[in-house]
């Protein structure tokens, strides 16, 4: 029977529990994800054949140079990536080499001061390191838990010259020489608004799972429902690792008849002192839960008050419950009340909440159900009459063994439950021993079915061992990460059209003529010929390059005289 809302003295909202649920992933742990991310990475992703025309003088647009460039294949040496927690921010780091296979490069047309240029070149990358490192700040502002991305760094070291057997190769070299950074510059300035972007595609991503951890819910037990919910109440990122701690606030909807009137459990918790090694101070784990005796114990007392524990068994193991059955239990004095087989009815009904205990030995979830009372009715002399009753004293145990990833709470039932006689006057005393055998299953059928929980993954990263320890008043599983079926990580590669898959490095309009040096009062349109300079510096000469320009033959690029006069006759 549920009992209106406006029946019930107070409201049926239970004190909040700002400390229900604690979720660490230790500094450990946090390493063994990167050596899974490290493991998985992708050894090469493809770059599409891309071609294109270049104007080489602004005052001249005839001046144009064909290129193209095959298809070929970045290839990645990722040795190690590292996730750092430290002061609030969580550092994604990643190091490795970077190289590419061999394609070739084409180029066709006018570059004044270059003319009728036909030559292919061969292009292969040369083997550079490279560093990226990404911060990420997970705060907490007025409940609401956030993740800010910062801006990547990335460091990639001095790269040789990709070019050879053609002119553009000797320019390349020359160009090298005398910056010897021009190409690692040009390369991190096309890879910098894809870095720049990629915060804007991770954050949201985490975000969504942050604001999954607010969850509303509701749950049936008994008569009614009892609604949940949970919000992020701390977030704390140290040389730890990172803390995420819930708060919980429950209120029911229902309060059955069946029970008699009790107060909610206190919510008042602490949070746990969580640093990668468990409360025996010998295990160290990958990831620690713990969950706050306040918050079972108010779960367990919505469960009383919606009359889930008050349950009128008839079957047993799916076969009805009949005096014929406890006939070998209760003896002579039994079969002299029921000669002829009645159903039987038992009646389980709480007379007051029960709590939970955390065990360091069996099972490590114990329910102390004291005052829980069964009764058993049957027909007898024409009236259903109370035949016995017995009161348990004690707890239940709840296991929770992980296999393949699914959690299954299976209820335990041991010598630690008790059975006091109650109403006995039809049967002698001492009848109470002959109910163990039933008790399992009586139990069994009383408590609320136990769902099991599939925990989730990422990437094949999940939970590998579990170990329950409980640690002052919260019962913590401590565990430790299966990295042994991590997905690969694949990129699908760039097509055509620009390097650095969104346009980083585009082929815009250059005056090639301009960044050698020529202008209205040194002409280059007689080439090299006559002692002509073309506004190239002499060989022996070395400049100081522009370092803020990162354009391919701007003011990077110093051709030698030698190279464009030999290439020119």
């Amino acid at each position: 029977m549920m009992v209106p809302m406006w029946w019930i003295p107070a409201a049926l909202a239970y004190d909040p529990v700002p400390a229900a649920v604690g979720v660490h992933l230790s500094a450990e742990g946090l390493d063994r994800i990167g050596q899974a991310v490290a493991a998985v990475m992708p050894t090469s992703f493809p770059i599409g054949a891309t071609s294109g025309d270049m104007t080489c003088d602004e005052a001249d647009p005839t001046s144009v140079l064909a290129w193209s460039v095959d298809a070929f294949d970045v290839e990645l040496d990722i040795q190690s990536v590292e996730l750092v927690p430290a002061d609030g921010t969580l550092t994604l780091s990643l190091y490795g080499a970077l190289s590419s296979s061999t394609s070739t490069v084409r180029a066709t047309g006018d570059c004044a001061p270059l003319a009728d240029l036909d030559e292919a070149c061969t292009l292969e990358l040369p083997t550079v390191p490279i560093e990226v490192h990404l911060p990420i700040t997970l705060t907490l502002n007025e409940g609401v838990a956030d993740a800010t991305v910062g801006t990547a760094e990335l460091t990639v070291g001095l790269i040789g010259n990709p070019l050879d057997g053609c002119v553009l190769a000797d320019a390349i070299g020359t160009l090298l020489g005398t910056d010897p950074e021009a190409i690692t510059t040009l390369l991190t300035d096309a890879l910098a608004p894809s870095l720049e972007d990629l915060g804007t595609t991770i954050e949201p991503a985490l975000e969504d799972a942050l604001a999954a951890l607010d969850v509303e819910t509701s749950l049936a037990l008994g008569e009614g429902e009892v609604a949940l919910a949970l919000a992020p109440t701390s977030i704390e990122v140290n040389d730890d690792g990172v803390f995420l701690g819930l708060g919980a606030t429950l209120s029911a909807t229902t309060v059955s008849d069946c029970v008699p009137a009790a107060t909610p459990p206190d919510g008042a918790s602490e949070w746990p002192t969580l640093d990668g090694v468990a409360p025996d101070g010998a295990l160290t784990y990958d990831v620690g839960l713990a969950v706050a005796q306040p918050f079972v114990d108010q779960i367990l007392f919505a469960a009383y008050e919606g009359g889930a524990l008050c349950q009128d068994v008839s079957d047993l193991g799916g076969a009805a419950l009949d005096t014929a059955l406890f006939a070998p239990v209760f003896g002579d004095a039994w079969e002299a009340l029921f000669p002829e087989a009645v159903p039987l009815a038992l009646e389980v009904r709480p007379a007051a909440p029960p709590t939970a205990l955390f065990a360091t030995d069996g099972a490590p979830l114990r329910i102390v159900v004291d005052g829980l009372q069964l009764a058993g009715w049957a027909e007898l002399d024409g009236r259903q009459a109370k035949i016995f009753s017995v009161t348990l004293q004690g707890n239940v145990g709840v296991d929770l063994p992980l296999a393949d990833g699914v959690l299954t709470p299976t209820i335990v039932i041991d010598d630690s439950l008790e059975m006091v006689e109650d109403d006995h006057e039809l049967l002698p005393a001492g009848f109470a021993a002959g109910l163990a055998d039933f008790l399992p299953g009586v139990i069994a059928g009383a408590l609320p079915e136990l769902p099991s929980f599939s925990l989730p993954t990422w990437r094949g990263i999940g939970l590998g061992w579990i170990w329950w320890i409980p640690t002052d008043g919260w019962m913590g599983a401590w565990a430790t990460l299966d990295i042994d079926h991590v997905e690969p990580i694949e990129l699908s590669g760039c097509e055509g059209g620009t390097i650095g898959c969104d346009g980083g490095l585009s082929t815009g309009d250059i005056d090639l003529a301009s960044e050698l040096g020529c202008d209205e009062a040194t002409s280059c349109d007689s080439g090299c010929e006559g002692g002509g300079s073309c506004g190239l510096p002499h060989p022996g000469a070395r400049l100081v390059p522009d370092r803020k320009s990162t354009r391919l033959n701007s003011s990077h690029t110093v051709i030698s005289y030698a190279v464009f006069c030999l290439k020119k006759k």
